[in-house]
């Protein structure tokens, strides 16, 4: 179980997530948190933050989805710094005092037990000793020419982002070492056992071969580290189903990254990556987009689930600090060891449900869910169920084979 929702965040409105990405937005958010923190009238402060990105969205060409986009959104977007996005993504067990809550209100006729917030969880990520490791992280630099397009951010953002990656599998290794893989009550399994664990990033030069051709992600983040030669092509479903491909690999997309020196542009990117993820997998409690402003070396990282959309601040990759908060957030990522972690309810792999009472429910069609980028996230499903054989565990998805083909 997991919190995603709002928790001590700033809230913004659907015209200032248009410019979320801007320096110049975030500011203003600072301006606005610190109004916030002096108890003073934020108002005035909202209205020129709204004329500010009116005036910068004037210029763009809004088209039908992106006033869609973000009316969906209106409202529903929050802002957090990297220590709290990292909480967020990081596995977690809920309290003690918190199960036994859960436990004597289950047969309440009326819905009297509160929600937990995530500071009633037990972080993996905030625990002493992996902090610790944490400040292990060496910096790794973000080397780059003048961008003279943006596909030249291109391959810089790649390197940064698995230079990062393998900054944070050596510390995550000998962390696991040093505990002996047990650190509290988390397992933290070796590298090649965990969820992920050939994650890398890649240039993506294909469209995508499956009903989202439209949302070809520039950069994506796949679970193999073998393809740095090879011509693939992408899917944001099952790369089962493209068997017509022949002529090189299919890879499912984990994680994708959006990059403009346009913000309004940017923001419809990364929607755009969020909801064909959730398109491919409306099982998923949240999907994780990475965007990068070209014009600012602003990066984020955006968990878009059902509540609407969780942002990072503004990293700077030109600053040290910028880039450490980055790899502190891919640390947390780095941390899942099963599906659970990555977002995906322990009783169902997407073909199968584990349901109580020992009963095994085999999905058979899809009837209907909704597309969108937040919201219900209604799905659905025809079903046939069959008493499960007596020890039977959830079908949650644990083998390699399941990793690449059923995430």
């Amino acid at each position: 179980m997991a919190s995603y929702g709002p928790t001590n965040s700033s809230s913004v409105s659907s015209i200032e997530l248009r410019g979320i990405t801007t320096k110049k937005l975030e500011d203003n958010l600072a301006n606005e948190l610190e109004s916030d923190i002096a108890g003073e009238n934020e108002d005035d402060t909202m209205n020129e933050i709204e004329d500010e990105m009116a005036d910068e969205t004037e210029d763009d060409t809004a088209d039908e989805t992106e006033d869609d986009i973000t009316d969906e959104l209106e409202g529903q977007v929050f802002q957090f710094n990297s220590e709290k996005i990292s909480s967020m993504l990081s596995p977690k067990r809920l309290a003690a005092e918190w199960k036994a809550k859960m436990e004597s209100t289950r047969n309440l006729t009326e819905n009297k037990c509160e929600h937990p917030l995530l500071t009633d969880f037990t972080c993996l990520s905030d625990i002493p000793i992996v902090r610790n490791a944490l400040q292990k992280l060496s910096d790794v630099p973000f080397d780059h020419p003048p961008f003279a397009n943006e596909r030249a951010s291109y391959e810089p953002i790649c390197k940064f982002l698995n230079s990062s990656i393998a900054e944070c599998n050596s510390v995550y290794d000998t962390l696991v070492q040093k505990t002996g893989g047990k650190i509290g009550e988390f397992t933290v399994q070796p590298k090649s056992e965990r969820w992920f664990s050939r994650l890398r990033f890649y240039v993506n030069d294909n469209p995508t071969r499956d009903a989202a051709d439209t949302a070809s992600p520039d950069i994506v983040g796949l679970n193999d580290e073998s393809l740095d030669h090879c011509n693939f092509h992408c899917t944001w479903g099952d790369p089962s189903r493209h068997s017509e491909i022949k002529s090189c690999s299919t890879q499912r997309i984990h994680f994708s990254v959006g990059i403009s020196r346009k913000p309004g542009d940017l923001l419809r990117k990364c929607i755009g990556y969020a909801r064909a993820g959730r398109s491919a997998a409306p099982e998923r409690l949240w999907r994780i987009v990475f965007s990068f402003d070209q014009g600012a070396n602003i990066f984020r990282l955006l968990i878009f689930h059902n509540g609407g959309l969780s942002a990072s601040h503004a990293m700077d990759l030109e600053e040290a600090e910028g880039r450490k908060r980055v790899q502190q957030m891919l640390f947390a990522m780095i941390l899942w060891q099963d599906a659970e972690d990555a977002g995906y309810p322990c009783f169902t792999n997407g073909s199968e449900m584990a349901l109580p009472g020992n009963i095994f429910a085999t999905i058979e069609e899809t009837l209907w869910y909704s597309t969108s980028t937040c919201g219900r996230g209604t799905h659905v499903l025809r079903a046939r169920f069959d008493p499960a054989p007596k020890g039977a565990r959830s079908p949650q998805l644990t083998t390699e084979e399941s990793r690449v083909q059923g995430i």
